[in-house]
């Protein structure tokens, strides 16, 4: 196991694996795969795109998006700006969407097309209707008047809003970003918004600080005794907390590689595929 982090943020945690182990592989989801320099390298563009955006320290960054190296990417450029995440589960329906965006106050939604059953594109037309008669950043939502972008992955250009902006741009305005000295998170900023299950009622938002997460990370990598050669295996939504809280944060701090799996029936296959990338990376 491996000593505490010098960190206090989860921004700052990914930049201090990276030049620990930048060549281990740390994350591994369907046939793609990158080392924790990769993942930092990723992340980085993200934010610097997202800042060209506005968002900036305490800016709320919704987070509609299934299991991916895209969610990663998403979540520490977030963290690198200072902004809070709010993660919104795939199988949430149009309401419970709407909901989560306007309790939280999300200025900047990434989201996908699908997911399983789920049109997330058509309930974010709905919600959004104005995205139809204006480019990005031109329109108001009457419905969610805070919320000013909608990042869109995996949505064919032709059933896009002009209004909805592809994932990929990002990573072209980033090469525009030159806002180097924007404010970052600290370790006492809320960092992640996660909802409860509003079983008996609407769901709470429960805030989560980086020292927050830091500490109960730390605490489970002593618990555990969890070293860099060890490999999790995990069949949860990133969405939840517990898949963040008591596996993936974890693993970040230890250096240690985590398998997203994609089913039972494509376990085998994931895992060969990881070691393939390990020997790959070494």
């Amino acid at each position: 196991m491996i000593g505490g982090p010098v960190s206090r943020t989860l921004g700052n945690l990914l930049a201090e694996q990276a030049a620990r182990t930048p060549d281990a592989l740390a994350v591994h989801y369907g046939g793609r795969a990158c080392s924790y320099a990769q993942l930092h390298e990723r992340a980085q563009r993200t934010a610097d795109g997202l800042r060209v955006l506005g968002v900036r320290r305490g800016d709320r960054l919704g987070l509609l998006v299934g299991n991916s190296l895209e969610w990663l990417d998403i979540l520490f450029a977030g963290m690198m700006l200072g902004a809070t995440v709010v993660p919104v589960s795939t199988w949430s329906k149009p309401s419970e969407i709407a909901f989560i965006l306007e309790d939280s106050a999300v200025t900047t939604l990434v989201a996908t097309a699908r997911a399983g059953s789920e049109n997330h594109l058509e309930s974010l037309m709905q919600l959004v209707p104005e995205a139809w008669r204006a480019g990005p950043g031109g329109w108001q939502s009457t419905t969610l008047p805070l919320l000013r972008h909608v990042v869109m992955l995996d949505v064919d250009p032709s059933i896009r809003p002009t209004g909805f902006m592809p994932y990929e741009v990002l990573h072209e305005l980033a090469r525009q970003s030159c806002d180097a000295e924007s404010a970052g998170a600290q370790a006492d900023d809320v960092a992640v918004i996660l909802y409860t299950s509003g079983s008996t009622g609407k769901p709470k938002g429960v805030m989560l600080s980086h020292a927050n997460i830091l500490s109960n990370a730390f605490a489970g990598l002593k618990v555990m005794t969890v070293g860099r050669a060890d490999v999790f295996l995990s069949f949860l939504p990133l969405s939840h907390t517990f898949e963040r809280t008591c596996g993936y944060y974890l693993t970040v701090m230890s250096g240690s590689t985590v398998v997203f799996a994609r089913s039972v029936q494509q376990l085998s296959e994931d895992l060969q595929r990881s070691e393939e990338h390990t020997s790959e990376l070494q």
